[in-house]
Parts: structure tokens; C-alpha cells; sequence
């Protein structure tokens, strides 16, 4: 009976943030990504979101998951010419996303990314799994609209010392030649031309554990009062894995690393 009353509470809760996913009708593009259903404690702010962006460059994203010292969603304008978000669109690949197959099987509650605009004056609408390369492209882009943040694919730039050092010590590179003597010279000269190291730092996080371990960029509080923080929780699988996120943050940014309580399903 409490285990039933817990699941019903949790889809109380989702309702609300459920209709987030419908876009709305003066958005230019509306994006929505869930990792599947579950209860909010499995959900980061990262994770499970709405974003929305009109052509005047205005953007809101709404994260599905309880936010600290965050009341509605987040709102902002564009720091990019709309000519510019609009190429990024295109060199990540939107256009070349195929359309929805009408006979596939509709199963509810899976993974994915819903991607939604105009074309032409007909809705266009797309569905891809959400860690797939376009949509790790699209939440990346999001991710440094919204938090400031860029996020490098750790896959494509491989460390020449890989060892883990702890989620607690982190590696701050602000150099080319610390890029260098981390990367390599061939993939440091990719980096350069991605991070303005005259006004960011290149911050390495590389640790081992559970398969489960989460680590994601945020912003807690609101205004002038926002601050970075990298929010890490430990999975609950006992398989080794290892783990790597790099960011690249403002010269001078204060940011802090937020430990938080495993994710549990009650009982």
C-alpha cells in the first residue's frame, strides 16, 4: 500500500511538468528531453527539461526535476545572433533527422528527445534517442545557452595520463601548453580553436565508480545570485566503471561540487 501511494505521488508531481512537453505556438523551436519515466529523485536538472526559443531570440527551459532555490523556469535571450543559433542547428544536423516512421510500435515512457518547430507553416516533429550524436550536440548547445557552460565530448579528446584522480580534484587547464601536456599536441590544437583560454579555463573531471554515477553542470539560486555548481551522485550498481566530463567555464568563475544522496526507488 505505501509503495503504491509513493508511485502515485510521484506521477502527482510529473503531471504538472508533463505539460511542458507540448510546445508552444509562438515558439520558433521547441526541444524536450526525458530519460524515461521515473520518480523525480532519479531526475537531474540536465536530465529531464523543456526548451523553448522564438524568434526574437527570448529562450525558456523548464527542468522536470525539483530545482534548490529555483521557483519556475529559467528565461533569457539569446547571447548569439539568431543567424548563428540557427547555423549551429544546421551544422549539428537537425535537418537531416529522418521523419517519424507512422508504423513503429509507440511504446510509452522510453528514453528520447522530442524536437519540434515550423517548416514552411507545417509542423515539423522529430524523435531521437537522447544520448544518441545529435541530441548530445543539442543538449550541449542548450546547456551553454542556458548555464554559460560548454561541454567538451570527452570521446573525442582522449587524455594522455588516464587516470582517474577523484571526483574532488578536479583538473583546471588555462593554458595551451597544459592542453598540450593533457592532450596531445594534435588534439590540444582542436581545443584551441573551440576555448578562448584568454577568457575560459578547460575544467577536467575524471573519476572511477558505479555505471550509475551522475555528474551534471547547474545553477542554483536566481539572479544575481546564481551560482555554478556541479552536482555529482553516486550510482548504486556495483560495477567499476570509468568516468570523464570536461567543461569549459569563465576565467575567475566561482563554481562549487555539490555531493548528493544516491538515487533510491522506495519500498
Amino acid at each position: 500500500m505505501k509503495t503504491t501511494l509513493l508511485f502515485l505521488a510521484s506521477v502527482l508531481f510529473l503531471l504538472p511538468q508533463v505539460s511542458w512537453a507540448q510546445p508552444p505556438e509562438d515558439a520558433m523551436l521547441y526541444i524536450s528531453r526525458t530519460m524515461g519515466f521515473r520518480p523525480p529523485g532519479f531526475m537531474t536538472p540536465q536530465s529531464d527539461y523543456g526548451f523553448e526559443i522564438k524568434k526574437n531570440g527570448e529562450w525558456k527551459y523548464n527542468s522536470f526535476a525539483p530545482q534548490k532555490d529555483r521557483k519556475g523556469p529559467k528565461t533569457g535571450e539569446l547571447m548569439m545572433p539568431m543567424e548563428s543559433f540557427i547555423e549551429q542547428l544546421q551544422i549539428i544536423g537537425l535537418d537531416e533527422i529522418p521523419e517519424l516512421d507512422p508504423n513503429a510500435p509507440k511504446i510509452a515512457d522510453l528514453p528520447k528527445m522530442m524536437i519540434r518547430r515550423k517548416v514552411d507553416g507545417k509542423a515539423w516533429v522529430r524523435e531521437i534517442p537522447p544520448r544518441s550524436d545529435i541530441a548530445m550536440e543539442l543538449h550541449y548547445l542548450i546547456q551553454q545557452i542556458v548555464l554559460g557552460v560548454q561541454e567538451i565530448p570527452t570521446k573525442d579528446f582522449p587524455l594522455v595520463e588516464d587516470k582517474p584522480v577523484g571526483i574532488d580534484k578536479p583538473r583546471t587547464l588555462k593554458t595551451a601548453d597544459e592542453l598540450e601536456e593533457a592532450f596531445g599536441k594534435e588534439k590540444a590544437g582542436e581545443l584551441l580553436k573551440r576555448i578562448d583560454l584568454e577568457k575560459k579555463q578547460l575544467v577536467i573531471f575524471r573519476w572511477a565508480g558505479s555505471g550509475q554515477d551522475e555528474l551534471f553542470a547547474n545553477l542554483e539560486g536566481e539572479d544575481d545570485a546564481e551560482q555554478l555548481v556541479f552536482g555529482y551522485r553516486r550510482g548504486m550498481t556495483r560495477d567499476l566503471r570509468q568516468h570523464a566530463r570536461y567543461y569549459v567555464v569563465e576565467r575567475g568563475q566561482g563554481w562549487k561540487i555539490e555531493k548528493l544522496p544516491p538515487a533510491r526507488f522506495n519500498r
